[in-house]
């Protein structure tokens, strides 16, 4: 294609656009000499003038769909180390919050029982105990984002946590936003037992797990792993 070997149509990457930016090159130049000429112009040539690309004047990368292994999960090690972050740091600020505004109210003693809880127990479906200045407890679900209240895109809840807010009047949502930035938050309530008319929830997503009810010796039927590949696949019967 183009007067150069091998096929660049088709898969997306930018070695491909490139090629393509150098053939526009080398056909602008060779046809300096006949005026100006835009990239629209360019693009028509292309395909009726390709026997003026000199094929050794173009340097072509041969594309692979091979996964670079090692550098997929450092991206992917990365994302989540970034995601915990963001949301640690988001809990971190609430606590504070919590804290300062039962001192200001001058409830230091309640003050000293506000819990970062999500790190002692991850199943409680919650990140904070704190209290009213009346000490009624107040279990804070904390949802942090980078973004700005306009250009938020929303945010995930877990099953547990639907589960926990669904049957717990003292559950609530902290939306956390500009973490980075100049954080700011508010208490979006219980999204769960109460409708909001600015924020609702949709379902997105499912578990799929055996069924206990059916046929288990099916599982025996599982793709076993070509000779050399290992598997942590485990055959039941």
């Amino acid at each position: 294609m183009y007067g150069i070997p091998g096929k660049i149509a088709g898969y997306v990457s930018w070695s491909r656009y490139q090629i393509l930016l150098d053939l526009a090159e080398e056909l602008k130049n060779k046809l300096s000499n006949y005026g100006p000429i835009d990239a629209i112009a360019i693009q028509s040539y292309m395909w009726v003038l390709s026997y003026l690309i000199d094929p050794d004047s173009i340097e072509i990368s041969e594309y692979s769909n091979a996964i670079n292994y090692e550098e997929e999960l450092s991206k992917r090690k990365n994302a989540t180390i970034e995601r915990e972050r963001i949301g640690l740091q988001g809990e971190q600020f609430i606590f504070e919050r919590e804290v300062e505004q039962l001192k200001c109210a001058g409830k230091s003693e309640l003050a000293t029982r506000v819990r970062l809880v999500a790190i002692e127990d991850v199943t409680l479906g919650y990140d904070i105990l704190s209290y009213t200045p009346d000490a009624e407890e107040r279990h804070i679900e904390v949802k942090t984002t980078t973004r700005s209240p306009s250009n938020d895109n929303g945010f995930w809840i877990s099953n547990n946590e639907k589960e926990i807010a669904a049957r717990d009047s003292k559950w609530m949502i902290y939306r956390v936003w500009d973490i980075d930035t100049t954080p700011r938050y508010q208490n979006l309530g219980n999204l769960v037992q109460q409708t909001n008319a600015e924020w609702e929830l949709v379902p997105a997503t499912w578990y799929v797990r055996p069924n206990s009810l059916g046929n288990r010796s099916s599982r025996s039927s599982f793709a076993r792993p070509m000779s050399g590949v290992a598997s942590e696949t485990t055959i039941t019967s």
